[in-house]
């Protein structure tokens, strides 16, 4: 069972990419999830069943935020490049996600049912912080 991302209507969300400096707030907010049946079972000494439990190595799947266009942070995703601490700040002092994470794509400008013009970026988790493994963090 894959969980590409939690999708969140991004109403006190905000995001922020080390080396992007970015200045509207996201619409959408998608929240890294991970795919249970790519889990690593090599720790559970589990050679004969699959079993539910889950192990401590998961794939991290890609996942995108919506955001209203703005030429200068438009620019700024789509100059992007390499690994980076990517957080998420959610609402009501609820916490900060922090991610280490690239830009995979930046979609083309598209109109949205009101009117307003936005586009959608996907990252994908690499969990480089220059040449340490660093996992998802909530705090």
């Amino acid at each position: 069972m894959a969980v590409m991302a939690i999708i969140v209507e991004g109403h006190g969300f905000s995001v922020a990419q080390a080396g992007v400096s970015i200045t509207q707030d996201p619409i959408t907010v998608g929240i890294p999830g991970f795919a249970k049946e790519e889990l690593s079972r090599t720790t559970q000494a589990n050679t004969g069943a699959h079993t539910a439990r889950a192990a401590t190595l998961r794939k991290y799947e890609p996942f995108s935020h919506t955001f209203p266009y703005d030429p200068a942070d438009y620019a700024a995703w789509q100059g992007s490049s390499g690994s980076a601490a990517h957080t998420i700040v959610f609402p009501a002092a609820a916490g900060t996600l922090t991610v280490y994470a690239e830009v995979q794509s930046v979609s083309e400008i598209k109109q949205e049912t009101d009117g307003r013009p936005t586009y959608d970026v996907t990252f994908i988790v690499t969990n480089l912080n220059v040449t340490t493994e660093t996992q998802p963090a909530f705090a």
